[in-house]
């Protein structure tokens, strides 16, 4: 196998992942917290199966145990990516499975043909 092939072949792989990625945007009020962060576990799960899709990436926001300071003159927002869903799901949960109160939950978010959700905190 020529080298080309082999790059051709890795874009197009990472391209399929990317295409298949969920995103979901935060909005954080201000005052509703001085301080945010997200736990590495956090997770999405579709309504009709048991198995989890993992958290990818992160934009805007620390991961435990570092904090991100809300601005409290405006709206603070972050991201986060997870791995793309199967296609028969049609809603899912989003978890934050943190060791300590506070992790949030989401539940039936409807599927959307985007897979770009955006929720408020």
């Amino acid at each position: 196998m020529n080298k080309s092939a082999t790059i051709d072949s890795s874009i197009l792989k990472n391209r399929l992942k990317t295409e298949s990625q969920v995103t979901v945007k935060f909005m954080v009020a201000p005052f509703s917290a001085d301080l945010i962060r997200v736990w590495k576990s956090t997770y999405i799960k579709p309504n009709n199966s048991d198995e989890v899709y993992k958290l990818i990436d992160k934009f805007n926001i620390a991961f435990f145990p570092k904090w991100t300071k809300i601005d409290v003159c405006k709206i603070t927002w972050f991201t986060l990516v997870f791995e793309g869903l199967p296609k028969n799901c049609k809603s899912f949960d989003l978890i934050e499975d943190a060791l300590e109160d506070g992790g949030f939950h989401f539940k039936n978010i409807k599927r959307n043909a985007n897979d770009v959700y955006i929720l408020e905190i």
